[in-house]
């Protein structure tokens, strides 16, 4: 993970278009299941 990506900062509004587009955002500890 690119740590400098706003799109990991909570209240940000990269966070925010990516979330209304529908995408989750990973985080420490998810788990995909394929």
């Amino acid at each position: 993970i690119n740590n400098t990506n706003p799109v990991l900062l909570e209240r940000s509004p990269e966070r925010d278009a990516v979330l209304r587009a529908g995408v989750e955002v990973g985080y420490d500890g998810l788990e995909v299941e394929l």
